[in-house]
């Protein structure tokens, strides 16, 4: 459908400009990266955690990043591009069941807050870089699609994973 080829291009062209800008800056890490990357090189060496203060499940998906392209910049953020990207869809999944029954915000509303999601900055820049919020995000956001589609025990478990990621996504299960 029309529709679904949009949401692929939107989700293909923050992909694309993900791409370009991956490495980039090389050195040094963007502001909690400094935290998170000597982290992630902890785990892949075996070694013990230097700031327990956040749960280990974001840190092993960077550490997946890393094991696979290598302690660079395209390592540290290959599983945030993947998480953000994915997110991308599972917001607009979550827009398109809000506006079912609307007249003709089936189609343009999900697709106008999918591209602005998209489009925005702070989106954009924690979808890029090696911090835990898109993973926790991302998780908490497949916990709200399952909600909204009936699914109570996976969306149990997405919200799990997102507080295996952050603590913080404790917050949202109060909505």
């Amino acid at each position: 459908t029309r529709e679904g080829i949009s949401v692929c291009l939107i989700q293909a062209a923050v992909l694309a400009v993900h791409l370009i800008y991956i490495g980039r800056p090389i050195t040094p890490e963007i502001l909690d990266e400094g935290y998170y990357v000597p982290e992630a090189f902890n785990f892949l060496h075996g070694l013990s955690m230097n700031f327990p203060q956040h749960p280990p499940l974001g840190k092993w998906l960077i550490t997946s990043g890393m094991f696979i392209f290598g302690d660079n910049p395209v390592g540290w953020r290959a599983a945030s591009i993947l998480f953000g990207v994915i997110s991308i869809f599972i917001f607009y999944l979550i827009c398109k069941k809000l506006t079912a029954k609307w007249p003709q915000g089936g189609t343009f509303v999900p697709l106008l807050a999918t591209f602005l999601l998209a489009t925005e900055n702070l989106t954009f820049l924690m979808g890029h870089i090696a911090t835990l919020d898109v993973f926790y995000v991302t998780f908490m956001l497949l916990g709200f699609l399952l909600y909204l589609r009936g699914n109570y025990v996976w969306c149990g478990i997405a919200m799990g994973l997102s507080l295996l990621c952050k603590l913080t996504a404790i917050l949202p299960l109060f909505a």
